[in-house]
Formats: structure tokens, sequence, C-alpha cells
């Protein structure tokens, strides 16, 4: 999306969501360039279909954008970080709520978006995550002056949507946790003495359940958004995660802008998607056959240009960060 003033413009890339934060380090200009340079697309999807977005807003001076590809509390820290120097006047803003924050933004309905009909009108049931659950929620229980924790496969939405029923019928029956090795990608802090609920995730959070009243009655919530700092600094102590490596985070995405300037994502997908209709019209054609293409949105992408005064930008930007840590 690109906004300037009361106008605004939409496009569509099938494959510009696996790379988005790389393709948005550059500054403004460049990703003005590379977001106008995709399809013109004539209408919203669904948020559940949307892998990620980003909304420039010129006359804000605003980058609101979302990637669900980010799942490394160091790596989004560091581009976030290198963002705020390489837009520099510019507010940088996580999507929590997804594509309905960015519709919102442009001032639509962001209702239009929400394709959540489609999931179970159930949430599901609380599961203790395994030991190589990749983004595990931690849900912390504080009552009576001592507080249990807990690590569940479920989504953060899921446990608040299981109400407050739950903290008799799952958490007070099960062993907790006092370490863990990953670092969670969200998590639910729960004070049962002061009735009082806190969520923050890395990714994207569909609001809070409408029904949460009446599902936990007499309770406030509040949403930390990113600041997972909240609900470690509540849990005092009662569970170990490894901090999330800054530095390692960085290497990461400094790897990983320099290997997408010689080929992105995007073209590694279309290369191997071409490579497999090459083989499938070949195979066709051995049997007398005839194959047909149909060019959908599988095709819709066009990869950044970054010149190297741009790259050269970017990398000094990396510096700069790694000197601060």
């Amino acid at each position: 999306m690109i906004k300037d003033g009361d106008s605004w413009e939409r496009y569509y890339s099938q494959w510009g969501g696996y790379s988005l934060e790389l393709d948005m380090l550059a500054g403004p200009d460049p990703a003005t360039r590379f977001a106008g340079g995709q399809r013109p697309d004539p209408a919203w999807m669904f948020d559940g279909e949307c892998d990620g977005a980003v909304l420039i807003d010129h006359g804000e001076s605003r980058l609101l954008w979302y990637s669900v590809y980010i799942d490394d509390a160091a790596y989004r820290a560091a581009a976030l970080a290198v963002m705020g120097r390489t837009w520099p006047g510019w507010r940088i803003d996580w999507a929590y709520q997804g594509l309905g924050d960015i519709v919102a933004a442009v001032g639509e309905e962001p209702t239009q978006v929400d394709g959540r009909y489609t999931l179970p009108p159930e949430p599901r049931p609380l599961q203790k995550a395994s030991d190589y659950e990749p983004l595990p929620c931690l849900v912390t229980v504080a009552q009576e002056g001592s507080v249990r924790a807990h690590m569940l496969e479920t989504s953060a939405e899921s446990v608040i949507g299981n109400g407050a029923g739950s903290l008799a019928t799952y958490y007070l029956g099960r062993s907790p946790v006092d370490t863990w090795p990953r670092f969670p990608g969200e998590g639910v802090h729960l004070d049962v003495d002061a009735r009082r609920g806190g969520v923050w995730t890395l990714g994207t959070f569909d609001r809070l359940p409408e029904a949460v009243e009446i599902l936990w009655p007499g309770w406030e919530w509040e949403h930390w958004q990113g600041r997972y700092r909240e609900q470690l600094g509540r849990a005092a102590g009662a569970v170990a995660v490894p901090e999330p490596d800054r530095r390692e985070g960085l290497r990461k995405l400094v790897e990983q802008f320099d290997r997408h300037q010689e080929v992105d994502a995007a073209t590694e997908a279309l290369s191997l998607l071409l490579d497999g209709l090459g083989r499938l019209t070949a195979a066709a054609g051995s049997e007398g056959m005839r194959a047909t293409t149909v060019l959908d949105n599988s095709f819709a992408h066009r990869p950044m240009d970054l010149s190297d005064e741009e790259r050269a930008g970017v990398h000094i930007a990396f510096a700069a960060i790694l000197g601060d840590l």
C-alpha cells in the first residue's frame, strides 16, 4: 500500500511476504519503488490469506507493516532497529492486528478483511508444547504470591478464548515449567488475585475476542504488543527462557539481506515453479498431449532493484546497529 494524503494505491505480490522486511530496509524511496512495481490490486484479500503487508504513508511519514514469516525475536528486533535508521523522520510501526490495521489506516472498515468466520467457532483445546515447538505461547499464572509458568502450543488468542474456567480445568492441574530451551513467540499473563490479564506477540493478534467480558467476567485486559518484558517482569523469575541474541539476529539479517540482493526468495520460488511446469509440459508432449499453462497469481511479483548506493546505505545502518550492541 502506498498512501499520500487522502489517496492510496493497493498492490499485490504473490511472493513478497517471504522477505518483506528485506525489501523495506533501504528506506522510503526504494521501498515505494518496490511496492509500486507490483501488480495493482482492485480488491482486499482476507487477513488469513495474507502473509504480510505494508503501508508506506508519505503524508504521515509512517511505515506500518507485518510478516508472518518473521519468527525470531532477535531478527525482528534487528530489522526494526535498522529501519529506524534507514527511514529517518518516519514512524515505524508493527501491524499487530494484521491486515486489519493497514485497512483501518487508509480509512476503510477493517472487518471487510476479517475471514475468521472460516475458523472453528470454539477455541482450540489447551495443550502443552513439546520441546520442539518453534513458537510456543508462554502462560504465567500469578495467584496468592506465587507464579506458575506453562508453555503451550495453543495460540494466545485460544488461551484467552478458553476463558476463566481454564484456570481450574487446566492450569491448576498441570505441572509448571521453570525453564524452556527457546524463546516464546507470544505470551499471556493471568493475575488471578487482581483479575488482570495481559497479552503480547511477536506476530499478529486478531484482537481480543469480543466475548472476553463473558469469558473472563470482572477481568481487565491489556495488549502489550511486542513488549514481552511486561510478562517476564510479572513472572518474577518463575521461568527461565533464553534472552534473544541481538548480535546473532543482526548477523542473520545482514546475511539474508546480502543474499536477497543476489537472488530473492520469490525468484527462487518462481524458478522452481517454471522448472516444474517445463517438466510437466515435456511429459505431456511425450504422451501426445498438450499442456496449457494458466498465468494466475503465481507470477505476480517483481523483485527489488537496489542501486549500489542504496545497498551501501543499508550496510552503514548495519554497522551502526552493531556498534550499539
